[in-house]
C-alpha cells in the first residue's frame, strides 16, 4: 500500500450494503462517496463515522512506514484496525413475492376455490447504521436485497 489510497465503492451493483475488501487504511486516505449511498467508517470495531456523498480524508492514526513495523510487532494484525462499508440508498424495486402453490379453501358457497396472492415491494435503507448493527452484522462482506 502506498502513502494514503484511494476508497471507494467498487463492488457489485445490486446489493445494500458492501464491505470494502482493503482494510486498515493508511492516515489521509482519500474516501469517496456517490450520491445513491453513505460510508460507514468503522475504527477499532466501532463506527465512528457516517460519510454522506463526496470526498472525504480519513484519519485513521496508521502511518506507512511505522505501520508497517506495528504490524510486523503484533504478529502480521495492525493495532488500529478500521474497515469501510459501503450502504446502498437507493430503492430496491421489483422484488417479487406470492403463494406458491395456491391455498385450497372450502367455502361453503362455492365450494373448494383455489386462493394465491402476489405482488412486488420496494425496500430502501434508511439508517446505515442501524442496518449493519441489527440486520447483517459487520462479518459480512456484503448483503443483498433477496
Amino acid at each position: 500500500m502506498g502513502l494514503y489510497s484511494v476508497i471507494k465503492n467498487d463492488g457489485p451493483g445490486n446489493v445494500l450494503i458492501w464491505q470494502c475488501m482493503q482494510e486498515d487504511f493508511n492516515n489521509n486516505s482519500q474516501l469517496i462517496v456517490a450520491e445513491s449511498e453513505e460510508a460507514l467508517f468503522m475504527k477499532d470495531g466501532i463506527i465512528v463515522q457516517i460519510f454522506p456523498a463526496g470526498k472525504y480524508t480519513l484519519n485513521t492514526a496508521n502511518y506507512p512506514f511505522i505501520g508497517k513495523l506495528r504490524k510486523k510487532i503484533a504478529g502480521g494484525t495492525s493495532p488500529f484496525s478500521c474497515k469501510v462499508y459501503f450502504i446502498n440508498k437507493a430503492h430496491a424495486l421489483e422484488l417479487y413475492w406470492g403463494t406458491d402453490p395456491a391455498m385450497q379453501i372450502d367455502d361453503p358457497r362455492f365450494g373448494i376455490v383455489s386462493v394465491g396472492a402476489l405482488g412486488s415491494y420496494s425496500i430502501q435503507v434508511t439508517d446505515g447504521k442501524k442496518f449493519l448493527n441489527k440486520l447483517v452484522g459487520n462479518n459480512v462482506a456484503f448483503f443483498t436485497s433477496e
